[in-house]
């Protein structure tokens, strides 16, 4: 088994580098980045420095929120927990995955705006927007999941897994908190402030460390998925306030914490519904809770109606809606 993991490994480094040699010998052949491609020696050190330093932030967060605590459980705990936890991380990162590819999607956008005062203004729009869906949907979606943590596992991996059903709960109900750092971080390096990514990413992975050491030897898996989230919230705590105080964009407080408190408010409805519910009860209940949700939302404004606009221009863009005035409205 370990030859073949480290055959696998290999394989995958091989590629990689192949596919960069075949990359840059394409770049350097067309003329794509030569000497003259840069308006001055500064300009493509801070190239440079922005892309070691986006490369070691994603090195140290891949380390540090998908394999430092396997590492340390592998270490001092069993095979089992082992699985338990990556089960936990498999079923957040479900949820949160396709928030984070939307934020990085728009992270160019960030980028080219921030120069002008008026495209600061509109980033920050979209800053808020974006955070203000992920928020919504993310804390749903976490906190039902966490809620019914059980029937999920059940539902996804089997009932031979159902122990880890703790642990999915609270993995998976923490990690509603993370994708305004996706958002955020995106803004961040649309400022050019990749630093900041990395030396965050450094305190967290000092943290993860430490917490390694001290506390799942002694509180065991439950430890570990406690202390994961505990770090979790102080990283994206310690993010936004850069982004608040030093970047000075807003940051909207006020749709964040609705969105959250409605989200516990339904979750906790939909646990004591499906406390002894059959299977197609609990999917129904969900799909029920999702529409209150919505209603709800609305009734205490969690999003005001420029972000309704943002929408509705989003829709039009795509061709998805067109006027009115061509009674063609879909």
């Amino acid at each position: 088994h370990h030859m073949q993991l480290n055959g696998y490994i290999a394989v995958l480094a091989i590629n990689s580098l192949v596919s960069a040699l075949v990359l840059g010998r394409i770049v350097t052949k067309r003329g794509i980045m030569t000497s003259n491609s840069f308006r001055s020696k500064e300009q493509l050190k801070d190239i440079v420095r922005f892309t070691f330093f986006a490369w070691l932030a994603s090195i140290l967060s891949a380390f540090m929120w998908q394999r430092m605590e396997i590492y340390f459980i592998q270490r001092f705990l069993s095979s089992l927990d082992v699985a338990f936890f990556s089960i936990a991380i498999s079923l957040s990162t479900l949820i949160t995955q396709p928030i984070g590819l939307l934020s990085s999607a728009i992270r160019p956008y960030f980028s080219v705006n921030h120069n002008t005062l008026a495209g600061t203004v509109r980033q920050e729009n979209i800053y808020c927007f974006l955070t203000k869906i992920s928020a919504w949907l993310t804390f749903f979606f976490c906190f039902i999941i966490a809620a019914q943590s059980r029937f999920f596992v059940s539902l996804v991996y089997g009932e031979a897994y159902l122990p880890a059903w703790q642990v999915v709960a609270i993995v998976v109900a923490g990690s509603s908190f993370g994708t305004i750092a996706s958002v955020g971080s995106s803004l961040v390096l649309g400022y050019g402030k990749s630093k900041f990514i990395a030396l965050s990413s450094m305190i967290g992975a000092a943290l993860a460390i430490g917490v390694g050491f001290m506390i799942i030897p002694v509180f065991g898996i439950i430890g570990a998925s406690i202390s994961r989230v505990i770090i979790q919230i102080l990283m994206i705590g310690l993010g936004t306030v850069y982004i608040y105080i030093y970047l000075k964009v807003p940051f909207p407080f006020t749709s964040y914490f609705k969105s959250m408190f409605l989200s516990l408010l339904i979750a906790t409805m939909f646990y004591l519904l499906c406390k002894n519910a059959h299977q197609i009860l609990v999917i129904l209940y969900c799909l029920i809770s999702f529409l209150l949700y919505i209603l709800l939302s609305h009734l205490v404004k969690v999003f005001s109606q420029e972000d309704y606009m943002y929408v509705k221009t989003a829709l039009k863009a795509k061709g998805i809606i067109r006027s009115r005035k061509n009674k063609e409205l879909i």
